[in-house]
């Protein structure tokens, strides 16, 4: 996945800082996010179900998704 793939990228050093960034996101309405602990970059995506989408091995095995309620 590239940051093109995703709405918006930040960096972030946690997936609670993650979350809180999501939440408090004015640019999009962030539904979903991905935490990626070897980047420390937080991917944030207005859509839940993402499908069609291009992830590295590597990338896939360390970047957690995370959905909001």
């Amino acid at each position: 996945m590239t940051a093109a793939e995703s709405d918006n990228v930040v960096p972030s050093t946690s997936p609670e800082l993650c979350a809180r960034q999501c939440s408090l996101n004015s640019t999009i309405p962030c539904r979903m996010f991905q935490y990626c602990p070897n980047t420390q970059q937080c991917r944030m995506f207005q859509n839940r179900a993402l499908t069609g989408y291009a992830v590295s091995n590597n990338t896939q095995a360390t970047c957690a998704k995370y959905t909001r309620k």
